[in-house]
């Protein structure tokens, strides 16, 4: 994206989340109505925010204060439309590019990955929102690269929570985040291309981002347990699963899952089993539906939710799973992997 000389990542989103009223009087005198970029997709911004900085990207800011002690520093950057790369491998990466320029400066950890979605108003959209540590406490930001058919414009959004007299981070960084997604929700559900229309619906993703060898593993341990009676250690709560999930070129796939779980506290252990299967498979643009040499009676669809790539540069798969004959919607306003249904991020098997 076309920018202003100074990296948006330590000019404005960093420095820019400051309350308005903390903001120099410079700045305060920018607050004034604005001109969206020209070819843009048409927006409606929430009420009350006000123009920052009018440059690329314009910038507009407001204080959320859903409670009167909140003061949460919310801001909107919207950013000049550019030519869109060609596929949806140009378009992957223009994100990367994107992300890694904006926050660059702060722990992005070695994956960068992103949600695809289409918006209420039928918009293309690649997304991914998440928490940073950043010198003055944490910050949730969360960007949006719009698909516009010939071009591909970026919004994206911060917050830096704040709550006098409340010392509990996670709750006020929680209450930040629900504050400002209450303002997205309406800028998103209102996104259109500049002549009204909607793009000629493209696939998702494309069958090449979802052919290969995929590896998810998961785990986490409990609290340790004693024998109220003897004083004795009955062990540790843990539980682990291993799987594989591999895609063909040749329209054949396996796939394989191995377990295990302890937990003394409920009395219950599961030794280590395993299962696996193969056969075919089809690919529709967002849907992965496979199809066992011998029928399970089970769901075997799965929905492509994203995709990613770690800094050595192997691939990342996100897949859902479905739960009642229907796959769990993602939030629009995310926090990285969290999510209320079955998710696996897998990553790339060499």
């Amino acid at each position: 994206m076309t920018r202003s000389a100074e990296p948006v990542s330590r000019r404005q989103m960093l420095v820019a989340t400051l309350p308005l009223a903390l903001l120099p009087a410079a700045s305060r005198a920018q607050l004034a109505p604005a001109t969206l970029p020209a070819g843009g997709a048409r927006m409606v911004l929430p009420p009350g925010f006000a123009l920052l900085d009018g440059r690329n990207p314009q910038v507009y800011g407001a204080t959320l204060k859903p409670e009167p002690r909140a003061h949460h520093a919310a801001r909107i950057f919207v950013y000049a439309p550019v030519a869109r790369p060609a596929g949806s491998a140009g378009f992957t990466a223009l994100f990367e590019r994107e992300w890694r320029t904006e926050f660059g400066s702060l722990d992005l950890g070695d994956t960068v990955a992103h949600y695809r979605g289409r918006l209420p108003g039928g918009l293309a959209c690649c997304y991914m929102g998440r928490f940073f540590e950043r010198p003055g406490g944490a910050m949730y930001a969360v960007m949006y690269l719009l698909d516009l058919g010939d071009r591909a414009q970026l919004v994206a959004a911060t917050v830096a929570p704040g709550w006098d007299g409340v010392n509990f981070p996670a709750a006020v960084a929680d209450h930040g985040l629900r504050s400002l997604a209450q303002q997205l929700f309406p800028l998103l559900d209102n996104l259109r291309a500049a002549d009204g229309r909607t793009p000629a619906a493209q696939p998702l993703f494309s069958r090449d981002e979802v052919l290969g060898r995929w590896a998810h593993r998961s785990g986490s341990v409990g609290g340790s347990f004693v024998d109220a009676h003897t004083g004795g250690s009955l062990g540790t709560a843990v539980r682990g699963a291993d799987s594989s999930l591999v895609l063909g070129d040749d329209g054949r796939y396996e796939d394989r899952i191995a377990l295990f779980a302890h937990n003394p506290g409920a009395g219950t252990s599961l030794g280590p089993q395993s299962q696996q299967q193969a056969g075919g498979w089809s690919f529709d643009g967002e849907v992965i539906t496979l199809q066992p040499d011998r029928p399970t009676g089970l769901d075997n669809r799965r929905r492509v939710a994203g995709v990613g790539r770690q800094a050595d540069g192997r691939r990342v798969l996100i897949l859902l799973n479905p739960e009642g004959g229907s796959f769990k919607p993602l939030s629009w306003v995310p926090v990285w992997d969290g999510h209320t249904g079955v998710m696996r991020w897998y990553h790339e098997a060499r």
